[in-house]
């Protein structure tokens, strides 16, 4: 079975965001991947409040950042977490994106540091016509 580590921040709200990487990542959990959510340190429950937020059950649901070694793929999903990803051992790596993050930013270290995320060496997943 393949093994897929998604690096999600923290949840907020009713994210947008967070609710397409949910959807995303259960698609493939639907299609027998053995699909695990590393949540930033924010949560004290993953599962539970995951269910709770945003309607998906994920029993791979973990508290923090850290290298999965049983996973065939990982998934940044914020431009913090690609150089995470980026560093980490597994054999696939992929950013998904949804917005142009540098943006998010005035210019400056955060807007050039979102920015360089795209020059790692990942492979994209966009959502739209990035």
């Amino acid at each position: 079975m393949t093994t897929a580590a998604w690096y999600v921040p923290e949840l907020s709200g009713g994210s947008g965001g967070l609710r397409t990487v949910f959807a995303m990542a259960h698609a493939l959990q639907q299609h027998g991947v053995d699909t695990r959510i590393y949540l930033e340190n924010s949560v004290r429950h993953p599962r539970q409040d995951i269910r709770a937020r945003f309607g998906y059950d994920f029993a791979g649901a973990r508290r923090g950042w850290r290298p999965d070694p049983e996973a065939d793929i990982a998934i940044a999903t914020v431009w913090y977490s690609a150089p995470f990803v980026a560093g980490l051992g597994c054999r696939h790596k992929f950013y998904f994106v949804q917005d142009y993050e540098a943006h998010f930013h005035p210019v400056g270290d955060a807007y050039l540091m979102a920015e360089n995320t795209y020059s790692l060496d990942l492979t994209l997943i966009t959502m739209g016509r990035w």
